[in-house]
């Protein structure tokens, strides 16, 4: 079985955490509202999104891996994990594994998009693509002033990472 949403999403705020910056990105629709949060690492972030910017995301959960190689351009970033489903608290929440198998990231799901078919602890494959739209973000900034953005990122990333 394979699962697919799709959501706008905004890369809101930084996360510190087991000694990495990770960024939270709550997602939804404008018709529905915020349906959960995504907790990422940055560097799995398309590299001109690295601001507090919009995005769309999508997410598919498999049974099964797709075969997905972790890609991380200007623009977009889609990587697969082995994950497990985890509903212990009034949260349900999918916990995305790295390659040695420590949780590197969440998808919180809010409202109860996650299909009901999903089993407590069960493991599964879940591809999350960020896409970045500069071609957008363009019309409405110069390259100059996103670039700008990018930058007070980085530092803000750095500050954290130093503290």
């Amino acid at each position: 079985m394979v699962w697919e949403f799709e959501f706008e999403a905004d890369l809101e705020e930084l996360q510190v955490g087991g000694g990495q910056v990770g960024v939270s990105i709550p997602f939804g629709s404008k018709e529905t509202g915020e349906a959960g949060y995504l907790s990422y690492p940055i560097r799995l972030i398309p590299e001109n999104g690295r601001y507090e910017t919009s995005f769309s995301l999508t997410i598919v959960v498999s049974k099964d891996s797709r075969g997905i190689t972790q890609t991380v351009d200007d623009d977009i970033s889609t990587c697969e994990f082995k994950s497990t489903f985890k509903n212990d608290s009034k949260t349900p929440k999918l916990v995305l594994h790295g390659s040695s198998d420590r949780n590197i990231g969440t998808i919180s799901d809010s409202t109860g998009f996650l299909p009901d078919q999903l089993t407590n602890r069960e493991r599964y494959f879940v591809t999350v693509k960020l896409d970045y739209p500069h071609k957008e973000w363009l019309e409405r900034c110069s390259e100059q002033e996103l670039k700008q953005f990018r930058d007070e990122f980085k530092k803000r990333v750095e500050k954290c990472r130093n503290n």
